[in-house]
């Protein structure tokens, strides 16, 4: 799990979590 795609498309996923999560209303 060192491929540089793979790590590239988990920070992209992450990301887009994450301002999903910050949009929510908390």
């Amino acid at each position: 799990m060192a491929d540089p795609r793979v790590r590239q498309i988990k920070i992209k996923t992450g990301v887009v979590k994450r301002q999903r999560y910050c949009r929510s209303p908390g």
